[in-house]
């Protein structure tokens, strides 16, 4: 007897899902799902690209910004300045602008657009290509498919062209080069991306942790040191002709902390915004995340004693969270910013196996929303309701973290006790 047509589409059906299914649980498989998302990402950038008008924001005053050196061989920081006012980042930032500037990217706006394009799919690349060397134990490959969901960020590599997105391609540079255990690589890409911008530093405290854990404290200071005299080179003419400028304008901070523009705090009164009870408040929740991370979270068994490779799951859950706990604690996050974690926002929430599904796909909601729909229309700044529900997302992010199983040292230490 021949089997009824509906029996031969079950079967089918099971047949296709035995075969699609690794790609999108085993990590083993997923590198075939992340070159379907590469190229799909390829296509929706392009499709961007032709269809949305560029909005100018900053492009004009990054383009000002790097003419001294250029046009007028001026290389005092205090000279140097834009439409927004005077150039507040390191010397990468200018060496990468003034590239695209001598490829006339002043003039032709899409030309760098074209250029950004490549740094959105390369930076998404280097990213999924780090989740699948960790494959981390409690997270499906499928979760690959969550870093291509933003609107934001397409807004933010497309349109807008912010030196955030070149800091974080070198950025996760270096973190591949960590998860190969390449530390001396991984230093001297981290710190050309800390002279692109200093939110970099972010992470500082994380792989200090790393590289006393892989090379012990001489290897981790002269690690540092390889970090610094990158910085010097970089910084050399500028800092040549006037180190004061150069240092308090490149590294004196995060820059304009204009509550118009916060995205996390738009709801607190700016009597509180601007008060430095608050601006201390936040430092020493800051350091105290820190403090409990590397207490509770980040040490392996063998202690900091121990020196050996360290496998990529471990080496991401110690960077990724510590830069997570001083974006969590931010003064002011502005819209640009929202590319310092996105792309770690998956490993962390799936490192929490006592969040369900539906939570973790709620705190993608909650994000979503803060950073790419819930604007006010006259201004198109976040509005107090957006403000809450990204403070809401932040709140689910570090519960997940503070609820991820403990490290094997501090369990045993935990027994002792």
């Amino acid at each position: 007897m021949r089997a009824p047509p509906q029996h031969k589409l079950m079967e089918a059906a099971r047949r296709w899902g035995a075969r699609v299914t690794p790609l999108l649980v085993e990590w083993k498989h997923a590198h075939i799902l992340a070159a379907v998302l590469l190229v799909w990402e390829l296509v929706a950038c392009v499709a961007i690209l032709k269809r949305v008008p560029y909005t100018k924001i900053d492009w004009d005053a990054y383009m000002e910004e790097v003419a001294g050196p250029l046009d007028r061989n001026e290389w005092d920081y205090s000279e140097l300045r834009g439409e927004t006012g005077p150039l507040v980042y390191p010397a990468g930032f200018v060496y990468i602008y003034g590239a695209l500037r001598l490829l006339g990217a002043a003039d032709d706006v899409r030309a760098a657009q074209c250029v950004f394009v490549g740094v959105y799919v390369l930076t998404q690349a280097l990213v999924m290509a780090t989740y699948i060397r960790a494959a981390p134990k409690r997270m499906p490959a499928w979760t690959l498919l969550l870093l291509c969901v933003s609107k934001r960020m397409h807004s933010l590599y497309v349109l807008r062209l912010f030196n955030d997105c070149w800091a974080m391609l070198l950025l996760y540079a270096s973190v591949w080069s960590f998860a190969c255990n390449r530390w001396a690589i991984g230093c001297g890409i981290y710190s050309l991306a800390v002279s692109v911008k200093m939110n970099i530093f972010l992470f500082a405290p994380g792989l200090l942790f790393l590289l006393i854990e892989a090379c012990g404290v001489y290897g981790a200071a002269r690690h540092i040191s390889l970090c610094a005299l990158i910085q010097l080179a970089l910084g050399a003419p500028f800092l040549y002709t006037n180190p004061v400028a150069y240092l308090t304008r490149a590294f004196g901070g995060f820059g304009d902390l204009n509550q118009q523009w916060s995205v996390n705090w738009k709801f607190v009164p700016a009597a509180c915004f601007h008060s430095r009870g608050f601006v201390l408040a936040l430092l020493a929740l800051h350091l105290g995340a820190l403090g409990w991370l590397a207490w509770r979270r980040w040490p392996q068994a063998g202690g900091m004693t121990s020196r050996r490779p360290l496998e990529a799951e471990h080496v991401l859950t110690v960077l990724l969270t510590s830069n997570f706990a001083g974006v969590a604690f931010s003064r002011s996050l502005h819209f640009q910013f929202y590319t310092w974690y996105w792309h770690a926002v998956p490993f962390l929430l799936w490192r929490a196996p006592r969040f369900p599904l539906l939570l973790k796909l709620a705190t993608f909601v909650l994000l979503e929303y803060a950073w790419s729909y819930g604007l006010d229309r006259a201004t198109g700044s976040s509005t107090a309701v957006s403000s809450c529900m990204l403070q809401l997302a932040h709140v689910l992010l570090l519960i997940a973290i503070w609820s991820s199983p403990q490290n094997q040292a501090q369990r045993m230490a935990d027994k002792v006790m």
